[in-house]
């Protein structure tokens, strides 16, 4: 399955923001990452300073990628899953808390994942190619 760029462009970020935060920490990996010139300016007023959700977890990475209405947010959350699994927790089957705003969101959402598509298919074929290797 092709990701549109602007997708597999998120993923690329994402998996650098795991990267850096295994040696620096997640406060210091955004903050490098964010204040560079290219994604300050893209970020705009998302943009921001770094804010840990999580006072007891500390080091526990906290990000948020943000696409438009009919971005393709889903399946662009179901590969980020396999970005933070590779790049963050070294785990093969990681555990996902999936959070959603709204029960319109989370229906729209059970209703992509529990239609078997070959998209969908693709996706998990990558995951257990990765899994495997």
């Amino acid at each position: 399955m092709q990701l549109k760029q602007y997708q597999a462009d998120a993923l690329v970020v994402l998996r650098r923001f795991f990267e850096e935060a295994r040696m620096v920490g997640p406060k210091n990996a955004y903050e490098t990452i964010t204040t560079e010139p290219d994604y300050a300016n893209r970020l705009g007023r998302y943009g921001g300073r770094y804010s840990a959700p999580l006072t007891d977890l500390p080091n526990m990475p906290y990000v948020c990628l943000r696409l438009p209405t009919g971005g393709g947010k889903t399946i662009l959350g179901a590969h980020a899953v396999a970005v933070a699994r590779d790049a963050w927790v070294e785990k093969d089957y990681p555990l996902v808390l999936w959070l959603v705003p709204t029960n319109t969101i989370r229906l729209q959402t059970v209703g992509a994942f529990g239609v078997d598509t070959a998209e969908k298919r693709a996706v998990c074929e990558l995951w257990q190619r990765k899994s495997s290797s």
